[in-house]
């Protein structure tokens, strides 16, 4: 999947955070280019985000919460912990990011990559996504239920035990992934139309009632 990256100026390194905050504290736009920042903790709700370039930096503990994010590139960054429920998110990529538990719940994607990120025990309930790529990234345990995904993409990505009831992965190719222990509902409705190779059908045939032999 070809995705549109994120639109960001060349400008110089900024590695103050002190500055960033004061752009916060005066409800301007979050902009620019920070490198190394310790952002833990930070109260960011329904702050806007654009033309936005964080690397190495620690987000963790903050709350994001009704955040609205256009042309933002997160590289190397620890956002463990932290809380992106009900945003909205346009041309972004997370590159070999940590987000441990982190939730985006209730929140809209679109021509968003996740790429190398370590998502494990995250949540995406409730969550729309369009364009959207997660490429090797760790989404065990990871909550993502009565989601609405269209013309997304999972590749070579761990799926374990991951939580998919009322979720519809229709038209989605799963064959790269990892997907032992699935949480989905009676029947597994979920699993209609998805694309799994023959090794992943055996797995996935016990929700179905089916004993394979030979």
């Amino acid at each position: 999947m070809k995705l549109e990256p994120p639109h960001i100026p060349a400008q110089t390194w900024e590695q103050e955070p002190q500055a960033l905050e004061r752009l916060l504290d005066r409800e301007e736009v979050l902009s620019g280019c920070w490198e190394g920042c310790d952002l833990s903790g930070l109260d960011a709700r329904g702050a806007t985000l654009s033309g936005l370039w964080l690397k190495g930096c620690t987000l963790l503990e903050c709350d994001f919460t009704g955040a609205d994010l256009t042309d933002v590139r997160f590289t190397g960054c620890d956002l463990s912990g932290s809380r992106w429920e009900e945003c909205g998110w346009y041309r972004c990529a997370l590159e070999d990011c940590r987000a441990l538990g982190a939730q985006f719940a209730r929140s809209s994607l679109r021509a968003v990559s996740f790429t190398g990120c370590r998502l494990a025990g995250s949540g995406f309930a409730a969550l729309r996504a369009r364009q959207t790529l997660w490429k090797g990234c760790d989404l065990s345990r990871c909550t993502l239920t009565a989601g609405q995904l269209k013309d997304v993409a999972f590749s070579d990505c761990d799926l374990t035990a991951a939580q998919l009831f009322r979720t519809p992965l229709n038209g989605i190719d799963l064959t790269s992934c990892r997907l032992d222990g699935l949480v989905l509902s009676d029947g597994a409705p979920e699993l209609r139309g998805a694309i799994v190779d023959r090794w992943q059908a055996a797995e996935l045939a016990r929700f179905l009632g089916l004993v394979l032999r030979g």
